[in-house]
């Protein structure tokens, strides 16, 4: 019979599976590897400080919901660091469940199957996230900050190789400060938000898509406010369907599009989609680029 745990902090061993959980120097460590099945699986402690930094490794099983962070209460006092490399996980969270982070959160995920990346912590703050996805992974959601958890600084999403379908540089019902998204090489199946889901941006925004793909871009939230500039950057020619300075149903304060080298099969747009522009006016620059392929729209 398949072992099941619901909370990971020990160590385990035995034929296939493998979870490894270990403390150095004030550091911890998990490693998952075999067929495991996790509920939930902390790189740091339950209710403790961890005097070092964590690391959690995820090489297969299938996991619920794993935490590069603590889980109810406890301080980290250096990095957390998360490496995703194959599994099956429903969510992965580079800070804790409800125990804040005071400094920042790194996940690199290069394989598996997720269906929620969050730079961020659950119902938890963290300072600063930052999220590389570089291989063949399968992700439906990034989001740069927590789920109802807070960046209070930036959070930075780099996207090379592998499969999304949306990405927000903001949390889920999180709020950040700023965010950047840089797309390189590759497509976004569905959809770019430089705002979180229901989530605000007390700065800006920033957006730059090189050699790249996606059907539609938004500089704001989805229902999310920003409170500065959002601004989103194409060249080396990348293709998107729309795009649009603003939000899907959140106000920004201005916005800034540059579009060169690239191809837009639709419309431009310097707001938002049912979100309104509450400062100076967008602008819109166009350099050596196609737009619409079939009706030409350009919307300051």
């Amino acid at each position: 019979r398949e072992p099941y745990y619901r909370n990971l902090h020990c160590k385990w061993q035995k034929g296939a599976y493998q979870i490894i959980d270990k403390a150095n120097n004030g550091n911890t460590s998990v490693t998952i590897n075999g067929a495991a099945k996790i509920s939930n699986v902390f790189a740091g402690s339950n209710q403790a400080n961890v005097g070092g930094k964590t690391s959690l490794i995820i090489n297969e099983g299938t996991i619920t919901n794993a935490y590069g962070g603590n889980n109810l209460s406890g301080v980290i006092s250096t990095s957390i660091n998360t490496q995703i490399n194959g599994g099956t996980i429903t969510n992965v969270y580079g800070g804790g469940n409800e125990a804040d982070t005071v400094l920042g959160t790194s996940i690199e995920v290069s394989g598996g199957t997720i269906q929620n990346v969050y730079g961020g912590g659950n119902q938890a703050d963290v300072k600063t996230s930052y999220i590389t996805l570089n291989g063949t992974q399968k992700v439906i959601n990034v989001y740069g900050g927590g789920y109802s958890g807070n960046v209070t600084n930036t959070t930075e999403i780099n996207f090379e190789t592998g499969e999304v379908e949306y990405i927000y540089g903001g949390g889920y019902e999180g709020d950040i400060a700023s965010s950047n998204i840089s797309i390189n090489n590759t497509t976004v199946k569905e959809e770019i938000y430089g705002g979180g889901y229901n989530g605000d941006v007390s700065s800006s925004t920033n957006i730059t898509l090189s050699q790249s793909n996606t059907k539609t871009i938004y500089g704001g939230g989805f229902q999310g406010e920003v409170l500065g500039e959002t601004n989103i950057v194409l060249n080396q020619t990348s293709q998107v369907e729309n795009i649009y300075g603003g939000g899907y149903a959140g106000d920004i304060k201005t916005s800034s599009i540059e579009i060169m080298s690239s191809q837009i099969t639709n419309n431009v747009y310097g707001g938002g989609n049912q979100g309104n522009v509450t400062g100076a006016a967008s602008t819109v620059i166009i350099e050596n680029s196609i737009i619409g392929l079939r009706d030409l729209n350009v919307n300051g």
